[in-house]
């Protein structure tokens, strides 16, 4: 077992995590918001300005790949030695 090549793999599935989980509740709070500072300071709100659906794509494409290549990378890394 290749212990720090583990380590590091599932580093990179928790990165991928935290940014795919980061993404999705920014996405749900981030109209929220918008709907707040309208309702303050005044104005119309439009709930189409604050939707990010295709702005996070890219971003949770590469949290997926992350999250699967680290998996994929640490159950290499866990195998003995003698496996290969």
């Amino acid at each position: 077992m290749n212990k720090i090549g583990f380590a590091m793999s599932m580093l990179l599935a928790l990165i991928g995590v935290l940014l795919l989980s980061g993404g999705l509740l920014l996405q749900s709070v981030l109209p929220k918001l918008g709907r707040m500072a309208f309702s303050i300071g005044g104005g119309s709100y439009n709930p189409s300005d604050y939707d990010l659906g295709v702005a996070f794509y890219m971003q949770q494409v590469i949290a997926i790949s992350c999250i699967v290549v680290g998996s994929i990378l640490s159950r290499r890394f866990c195998k003995t030695d003698g496996d290969h």
